[in-house]
């Protein structure tokens, strides 16, 4: 090539324009940015978890307020913490009530097998005997908790042999625990022994025992208030309020001398006049309102007396009821 070709080469070399890839704008609405994305991305992510919560929801609702037994709804109830209700801040687990309730029904039913003419409770009256149990146990915890008490294993062991004992073996205990309830004795030891355990360990606490005492002489006094107002006879008072087995017969003890009686007792009835009451008792077996109706004398002494009283214990149940009308419970599952 000649020179000048050599220098028409090279301008147009130099001349030719270099191309370079556009400049992405930040505001162009057909690139989103990464920002953009992020947003997008958490906008999925909470609509599904809502959309899952909404499930679960709705999914535990039905299971609740239709009872349902099934395997399934009793698997997602354990995984999600399902209640049936709540005693003040203690949550009652569905699968436990459902599977007291299968255990409960079970009783019935392996018995009525047994026997044709025993009668068998309807299904909400087996709810409802099921939901007051575990209300009760839930209570139990709470006082446990405040007093300290606990049951171990090894008490739901050492109750548990001797109720093996009691059915001749270990395997005899298994065989009426599977064919009355469902249970294998791991779970009858846990639903039946620990609530049973527990009760005894949580009132005979000092702490429980002088609650019970408070409550019971309080109600002591009500009565002896009523006692002293004279509306109503001692008799129709002691039916109405005395708890042993003189009630009926409208607290009358008959005839007693002094060492048949406990000594607080005893001191305080034969220190009255015939006709008087006395104020409040305290005793072993609870509060006693006495009224003295005769007295015989010996040598110038008292020798036997004659009374009627009303006993006012310090009753577990009528503790716990106490303790039921002060509490909040809210039924979560539909008993009727």
């Amino acid at each position: 090539m000649t020179e000048n070709s050599q220098d028409f080469h090279i301008h147009a070399t130099n001349e030719l324009p270099t191309e370079t890839p556009p400049e992405q704008s930040s505001n162009d609405p057909l690139q989103p940015s990464k920002n953009k994305a992020g947003v997008l991305l958490k906008g999925v992510f909470v609509g599904l978890i809502i959309v899952i919560l909404a499930s679960v929801g709705v999914w535990s609702y039905l299971i609740v307020r239709n009872n349902l037994t099934d395997n399934t709804s009793l698997r997602f109830a354990r995984v999600v913490h399902l209640p049936a209700g709540f005693v003040n801040k203690t949550s009652i687990p569905y699968a436990s009530y459902v599977e007291d309730f299968k255990a409960v029904k079970n009783f019935y039913e392996s018995n009525k097998k047994k026997d044709p003419a025993i009668a068998t409770p309807s299904d909400s009256e087996l709810r409802k005997n099921v939901w007051d149990r575990l209300v009760r146990t839930a209570l139990l915890g709470e006082l446990a908790s405040k007093n300290n008490a606990e049951v171990t294993s090894k008490d739901t062991d050492e109750e548990f042999k001797k109720l093996s004992t009691a059915l001749g073996s270990e395997d005899a205990a298994n065989k009426m625990i599977q064919e009355s309830y469902g249970w294998s004795s791991a779970e009858f030891k846990q639903r039946v022994i620990m609530p049973f355990l527990l009760q005894q360990k949580v009132f005979s606490t000092t702490t429980t025992i002088d609650m019970m005492n408070t409550k019971a002489r309080a109600r002591a006094e009500e009565v002896l208030a009523k006692v002293k107002e004279g509306k109503e006879e001692f008799e129709d008072l002691a039916k109405q309020y005395s708890q042993d087995g003189s009630a009926s017969q409208g607290g009358d003890l008959g005839w007693f001398d002094a060492e048949t009686m406990v000594k607080p007792f005893s001191d305080a009835a034969f220190a009255l006049k015939p006709g008087e009451i006395s104020g409040i008792v305290q005793s072993q077996f609870g509060f006693h309102i006495i009224k003295l109706l005769e007295r015989e004398e010996k040598k110038g002494k008292p020798a036997r007396a004659h009374a009627e009283h009303i006993l006012i214990r310090a009753d577990a149940d009528q503790f716990l009821g106490d303790l039921l009308k002060q509490s909040i419970i809210k039924l979560w599952v539909r008993i009727e």
